[in-house]
């Protein structure tokens, strides 16, 4: 994938090297301290836009149980 052409911005290019690794991201308010959790909504848009453009590449997206229960999602990859 192009890099470049996907992520925007240091929390994309980590959200998007978690999925390239095969780990599973979790909802964003599971990792967002601080004053980040007052705009968690404007990451819930960046980080479903990063989805979009992930998607639009080929890749596609399965839900995914955490440990503990949690929800989150995990990348795969179509096969052509």
């Amino acid at each position: 994938m192009r890099d470049g052409k996907i992520v925007r911005g240091c929390w994309q290019k980590e959200m998007y090297e978690k999925l390239l690794r095969g780990e599973r991201i979790p909802s964003c308010s599971m990792f967002l301290r601080g004053k980040a959790r007052d705009y968690s909504t404007k990451y819930e848009r960046s980080l479903a836009n990063m989805i979009n453009r992930v998607e639009n590449e080929g890749y596609r997206f399965e839900p995914s149980l955490g440990p503990k229960g949690g929800h989150g999602i995990k990348l795969i990859k179509d096969e052509e």
